[in-house]
Formats: structure tokens, sequence, C-alpha cells
């Protein structure tokens, strides 16, 4: 047994398969084979707990970071670095949906569709100035979290820190910034619009009022000519248009029959 990765795991208290040791031997020996020369006194440190991690995350073994990054007695920045590193050159870069990312993270799926359009509308503008890309952000899991935390921190609905996604990513926190801050530049005004339709779905009298005004604009629409209609009969029956005022609204409504018996009935009413 390799003593680094024995002792790292004791003191991690990973409950951690034979399938997962084995795993992280052969992904410490790997690291420390590619990661030779420049930095080795790092890796040397470094790649016994990145090694742990990614052996448990492709063994579905539950494991604290925060702990492995305390063990590795490294800054989160640096631990972050060489796992990215360390995930490209064994092959294990992430991919994610963005629904996987709502669960994880604790936000409604109807979030995804959200996100989904701003990466739309990213890959569009980069197309048109670079009609060479041959990949689409929209695959991309560093895009993918960047439009995700966009969303969901203008929205409010959940703030999602970048020490929480980065590693999700598959870029260091410097390179993941970089992507996010291009994004927000590109599409400022989308941002706004869906971080405005957002607020909207997740706030539900704001959004009943508004269905509410869309109904009666939409029934107003669709019976007009109705309401037209009826406007006109209530016009027509209307007290200024019946009795005596209609009487007197003609010159010679003195010698009409209504007048007189207006008259008739006044004066036995006048006389009892």
């Amino acid at each position: 047994m390799n003593s680094v990765i024995s002792d790292l795991v004791a003191k991690a208290q990973i409950d951690i398969s034979t399938n997962a040791y084995a795993k992280a031997l052969q992904f410490y020996t790997i690291i420390q084979n590619k990661f030779g020369g420049v930095g080795r006194s790092e890796v040397a440190i470094l790649g016994g707990p990145i090694s742990i991690e990614l052996a448990c995350e492709s063994e579905n073994i539950d494991f604290d970071r925060n702990v492995l990054i305390k063990l590795s007695a490294y800054p989160s920045k640096t631990y972050q670095l060489y796992l990215v590193n360390a995930r490209k050159v064994l092959g294990l870069e992430k991919r994610i949906t963005v629904n996987e990312l709502c669960i994880k993270f604790g936000v409604p799926e109807s979030i995804s569709e959200l996100v989904k359009e701003l990466l739309f509308y990213f890959e569009q503008i980069i197309r048109r100035t670079n009609t060479s890309m041959e990949f689409s952000v929209v695959d991309e899991p560093a895009y993918m979290c960047a439009s995700f935390q966009i969303i969901c921190n203008g929205i409010k609905k959940q703030t999602v820190k970048v020490s929480d996604i980065v590693a999700m990513s598959g870029e260091s926190s410097s390179s993941f910034q970089k992507i996010r801050k291009l994004i927000e530049s590109k599409c400022t005004e989308k941002v706004g619009e869906l971080v405005t339709r957002g607020k909207e779905l997740f706030n539900p009298k704001k959004l009943e009022k508004k269905k509410s005004l869309a109904q009666t604009t939409n029934f107003y629409e669709n019976n007009k000519e109705k309401l037209r209609e009826s406007d006109i009969r209530n016009e027509e029956t209307s007290p200024q248009n019946i009795g005596v005022n209609t009487m007197i609204s003609y010159n010679d409504f003195r010698e009409s029959k209504n007048y007189k018996q207006y008259q008739q009935w006044k004066t036995r009413i006048l006389t009892l």
C-alpha cells in the first residue's frame, strides 16, 4: 500500500472502496510523472489529495473537498489549479448539464431555460467575429457554469459562489472569471432581460398580476366588437334617453301624447 494515499484517506476519514483506492494510486503515479520538473514539490504534496478526490468522484464516494484542501497545506486557488490540470492529464474533464447544476445548487430547473438562452445568444455573438470556431460554447462546462452563475446571482434566487462552481467548470479560478466577464460584457442587455424574466418567474404575485393584465387585454381584444355594441345599447337605454328627458328633447314635446299623460298624472298627484 502507498503510505501517502493511505495516510490521507485515514486523515480525511473517507470510507474508500478497493476500486477507488486502486484508482487513487494509479492517478497519483500518473500525476507525479506528468507534472515532474516545474512545481515538483507542489505536485508531490498536492498529488495525493487530488488523486483521492478524482478517485472518489469516479466511484461516487462521498468526500469533503475542504478537508482535502486543508490536508494539502496549499491555498484553495492553488489546489484548484492543479486539480483542473490533473483532470486534463487524466482525461477526466467533467461533462455536466444545466439541469445537473440546478439540482446540485438547489435551484428550480426552470432556470435552465434561461441559462441555455444566454449560452445560445453568446455563441451567436462569438460566431459573428469568429466564423471558424469549431466548438460550441453551449456544450462547454466552463461557459455553462459561468452562465449559470450569472443568471442565479442576478435573480438572487440562490447565490452561487465561484469557489463552489469553479471545480465543475474544468478551469482554474482565474480562467473561469475571465469567461464570466466575457459573457457579461458581450451580453449585457440580454443578461438584464433574462434576469428580469427570472425574477418574475419566481415572484408569484408579480407573475399573477402580469397574467391578469394580459388576460384582461386579450379579453378586450377578442371581444371589443361585442363590447362596443353593448356600449351603444346602454347608451340608448340610459336615463337621459328615456321618460321626460326624451320628451323634452323634441321641440313639439308639449303636443305629444306622453307629455299630456304626464301632465294629467302630475295633476292627480298634486291634488291628493
